[in-house]
């Protein structure tokens, strides 16, 4: 009776062991993204635009084009509508910082989530959208904008964002529907005015109705210093917007 009771009871054992190893491997895996330089920081691109008309943050007057790495180091002809540009992105500085959660990370070619947030003063370049759709639309043989397309479209404003934060459920990775929700406020360089962003965008919204960018009068704007000096410009900022 004794052996019998032995057979079952490591029977059971091998069934749970059995059971439980395929649920542990199923579990997600949480990475931690740092900002800076290198594989391994936030963001394998340079700023959030894409080709086609859902491909950029957008109202019906102004676009809003976030930049995670330093634009002063973005090749000068890359085209930004291709996105990624793996490995060269590495050697421009991400000022992106959060987490990922990947399902498989060894196989996988996207995470199911990731949640963003800028370590210091984040530039976003905003351009009247009539002027960035044109500029969107005539690369031949295929759609392309560059650094120095972007910096000569009349009408840009540079944008400091003192505060940025991104929710992203990505293409290729997310389990729910694919979408991303942003969040930025800040000042417009040279200027005397303050812009807030909100964005909400879903892979099935083509048109891009959730995006709110409004300017406002600043009453007192702090002084910018070079993306270089992160640290020291976020702490002057800290508290000021």
């Amino acid at each position: 009776m004794r052996k019998v009771f032995l057979l079952l009871l490591m029977s059971l054992i091998v069934v749970f062991c059995l059971l439980t190893i395929p649920l542990v491997s199923m579990a997600n895996v949480r990475i931690e993204v740092t900002s800076g330089f290198g594989p391994g920081t936030a963001c394998p691109f340079y700023a959030r635009i894409e080709a086609g008309q859902a491909g950029a943050i957008h109202t019906d007057e102004w676009a809003a084009i976030p930049f995670y790495r330093d634009p002063e180091y973005v090749p000068p002809t890359f085209n930004l509508l291709e996105f990624f540009d793996i490995p060269r992105v590495w050697d421009c500085e991400s000022f992106m910082a959060g987490f990922e959660v990947w399902k498989n990370p060894d196989i996988d070619l996207a995470p199911i989530q990731s949640e963003l947030k800028a370590v210091g003063p984040m530039p976003i370049y905003f351009v009247p959208w009539a002027v960035l759709k044109v500029a969107m639309e005539d690369g031949v043989p295929v759609p392309d904008l560059t650094m120095t397309e972007l910096k000569g479209l009349s009408g840009v404003k540079i944008g400091i964002a003192t505060f940025y934060t991104e929710t992203l459920h990505p293409s290729g990775g997310a389990s729910k529907q694919v979408m991303i929700s942003i969040e930025a406020h800040g000042y417009v360089k040279d200027s005397n005015l303050k812009f807030e962003l909100k964005s909400i965008w879903t892979h099935d919204d083509p048109i891009r109705g959730h995006d709110r960018i409004e300017f406002k009068t600043a009453k007192a704007a702090p002084s910018l210093r070079p993306q270089s000096n992160i640290a020291t410009t976020w702490g002057a900022m800290k508290g000021k917007h």
